[in-house]
């Protein structure tokens, strides 16, 4: 009978060198799935990087597209009623959104909080401003506009029309999409050409500036 010692030191050299295979197999399976996914990785990487930026574009131009002055340039009110307006211009301030919905996928949860509170933002400014805004055609008599917005009526204007106003101010035939300030009305031109102003959309303001202020 082989006494146990002898039968131990027979036996230590075999686990010794099975306990050395496992420790660098393990390592050589560990290094392998490191270099797997780093390989992975940098593959999902170089397809990614591009798809983010695209991302990041597209939220760009939408936040440019669904910006006031841009919308209410492109979107042209289907019928005069001021709600009815307002409601379209909301309709494609949120189809916008939906349609770019998914690229919340590849943008930061920061970046997308900021983008849908600008939407959110936007869509107030434009219910707030519609309380407050017309459209008013360029050949509206003056007195009716002066009566309908309840501003103050000033003798030394020697125009008969609103467009007719609109132009004294600014000293010559607007172009559209100009600004003009004056008595407590902020006017833009929605449509003029090179004899008279056809369309404004105006907005009365809280309080009456200081100062005519024109802006090109």
């Amino acid at each position: 009978m082989i006494p146990v010692t002898e039968l131990l030191f027979y036996c230590l050299p075999a686990v010794i060198t099975g306990l050395i295979a496992y420790y660098f197999f393990n390592q050589f399976v560990r290094n392998e799935n490191a270099r797997r996914r780093f390989l992975l990785q940098r593959e999902y990487s170089k397809d990614l990087v591009p798809i983010r930026l695209q991302a990041y574009e597209r939220m760009v131009l939408f936040l440019e597209r669904i910006d006031p002055s841009r919308l209410l340039l492109r979107v042209a009110p289907a019928e005069d009623r001021k709600e009815a307006y307002e409601a379209l211009l909301i309709r494609h301030i949120e189809e916008e959104y939906d349609h770019n919905i998914s690229q919340q996928i590849y943008i930061s949860e920061e970046c997308w909080s900021v983008i849908r509170t600008a939407k959110n933002a936007t869509i107030q400014l434009i219910r707030k401003t519609g309380r407050n805004t017309w459209k008013i055609s360029g050949l509206a008599p003056l007195y009716d506009v002066e009566e309908e917005l309840d501003i103050p009526d000033n003798d030394s204007d020697e125009v008969s029309t609103f467009g007719g106003l609109v132009t004294s101010k600014f000293g010559r035939i607007p172009d559209e999409g100009e600004v003009l300030t004056f008595r407590n009305l902020n006017v833009r031109i929605l449509k003029a050409d090179e004899k008279l102003v056809h369309l404004t959309r105006v907005q009365k303001l809280g309080k009456l500036p200081a100062e005519n202020d024109l802006q090109g």
